[in-house]
């Protein structure tokens, strides 16, 4: 089993539940102040500095790769792993843990991420290919 290493990268999904309302100033709604909120994660954490970069990050392993949102809705990430969830994608997720955030989300997003694995699926095109 491969560890991670010096040139490891980390692949990172944002999930907010979008039925609560999280405490802000602004009016932005939520994927708007989830999105604001994700890029300076991202930025703090993959920032060069005179040290290097804390993480190399990837944040491809949503819906659409790199086109699509990049701070899923709970209703969202399920409805994706419900219908649309490719071969490569359940492989990379079987490694996948929830690492941060409310603790009962987590759980949930564990919960449909182990359902999907679960769930029989009949191989895509060949060219299934989204990142």
């Amino acid at each position: 089993m491969k560890q991670m290493c010096f040139e490891s990268d980390i692949d990172l999904i944002f999930i907010y539940n979008d039925e609560k309302k999280p405490f802000r100033k602004d009016n932005d709604d939520s994927q708007t102040f989830f999105f604001k909120l994700v890029r300076k994660i991202i930025s703090g954490l993959s920032t060069l500095t005179s040290r290097g970069i804390l993480y190399r990050m990837d944040t491809r392993l949503r819906p659409s790769g790199n086109q699509g949102v990049l701070v899923l809705s709970l209703n969202a990430f399920k409805e994706y792993h419900e219908r649309d969830l490719l071969t490569w994608e359940r492989i990379a997720y079987l490694k996948c843990r929830p690492v941060a955030g409310d603790s009962v989300l987590s759980e949930v997003v564990d919960d449909i991420i182990q359902k999907s694995l679960k769930k029989t699926f009949s191989i895509k095109k060949k060219n299934e290919r989204r990142r």
